[in-house]
């Protein structure tokens, strides 16, 4: 297509040009005195080529008749209200789809505000609990203040032991799968699983490895040189079971043999005895270890641990006691 005007010869472009159907010119709307509105037919003939044609828009051919050059004119006249049918039924599917569109939009727009609104409500909702709430502790410091109460040290003091009993019993809840493997000698290298189950085989336990969660030493490793008076102390082995009914079965176990050793067990130290107990936490450890010398004191035979609660027994005609606190050891001992 040409890139400029017929009549203007200015550049064009592609919506405000119109395009002889006869010859490769096109010119300005303004130019041709076409309306920018207008559609123009696929028929249309600049001013050039129009004289060419015959009176009526058609050239006969010699074979054509007056009739047949009517029926062109017709059908040519069909054709281009065809072509503008077809256009107008495409633009009026497009504003239909665009409709569409608008009302999905509308729709959308409602749902918007409703969720709005119910966020506007909810927090208007939140502000006034949360002013309900302010009102109130306003309301306590006023009081406390006017009141100028003040707790006893002795209260204090008792909230804050039973706290810490409330924690140590938590703790100890925690810890009731585990077992504690004293007094086996520690080495470079060493496999702590293997270890254990070289104990577990000591006591005529068949353990499987889905019973075992982990093995481990405890604590920081002791790099003090042994002495032949005083050997470093090993550290103690951690077995964490999968089963309780596992953890108590070693113990049942462990209590049958006392005094089981290290023989067998092919480690490059001497043979000594070690011993397999349920684990305790450190709070626990400090009372069992008081709980036990002030029994030797005073010549109480049975001292146990059950679940990780401590337990005292004269003789085999007593009965048991059990043991909390470091003030239960002066009033059962005492009492005794």
């Amino acid at each position: 297509m040409a890139n400029k005007c017929g009549l203007c010869g200015k550049f064009l472009s592609q919506t405000d040009c119109v395009k002889c159907s006869k010859c490769p010119s096109a010119y300005h709307r303004h130019c041709v005195n076409v309306n920018p509105d207008t559609k123009i037919s696929v028929k249309w003939m600049c001013m050039t080529c129009k004289p060419k044609a015959s009176c009526s828009g058609v050239n006969l051919t010699p074979r054509q008749s007056p009739a047949h050059a009517e029926t062109e004119v017709i059908s040519e006249t069909f054709m281009d209200a065809r072509v503008e049918g077809s256009n107008e039924g495409s633009l009026a599917q497009e504003i239909r789809l665009l409709r569409t569109e608008l009302q999905t939009l509308s729709r959308e727009m409602v749902n918007f505000r409703q969720e709005v609104g119910k966020l506007n409500a909810t927090m208007s909702e939140f502000n006034s609990r949360l002013d309900s709430v302010e009102n109130r502790v306003t309301c306590l410091e006023l009081q406390a203040k006017d009141e100028k109460k003040v707790a006893p040290a002795s209260e204090l003091v008792e909230t804050v032991a039973q706290l810490k009993r409330d924690l140590n019993y938590k703790d100890q809840a925690a810890l009731l799968n585990d077992l504690e493997l004293t007094g086996v000698p520690e080495q470079n290298g060493e496999n702590p699983m293997h270890l254990f189950s070289l104990v577990a085989q000591k006591f005529g336990i068949e353990l499987d490895e889905r019973d075992v969660v982990s093995v481990e030493r405890s604590g920081m490793r002791r790099d003090r040189v042994s002495t032949a008076t005083e050997p470093p102390r090993p550290r103690p082995i951690i077995i964490r079971l999968a089963r309780r009914a596992i953890r108590d079965q070693l113990l049942r176990a462990a209590r049958v043999r006392r005094g089981a050793d290290t023989s067998g067990f092919n480690i490059n130290a001497h043979t000594v005895r070690f011993y397999l107990n349920e684990r305790l936490t450190y709070t626990n450890k400090q009372l069992f270890y008081k709980v036990r010398q002030e029994a030797q004191r005073n010549h109480w035979r049975y001292v146990w641990t059950k679940n990780g609660n401590i337990f005292v027994r004269r003789d085999t005609m007593s009965s048991k006691q059990r043991i909390h606190t470091e003030s239960d050891i002066v009033k059962v001992f005492c009492i005794a």
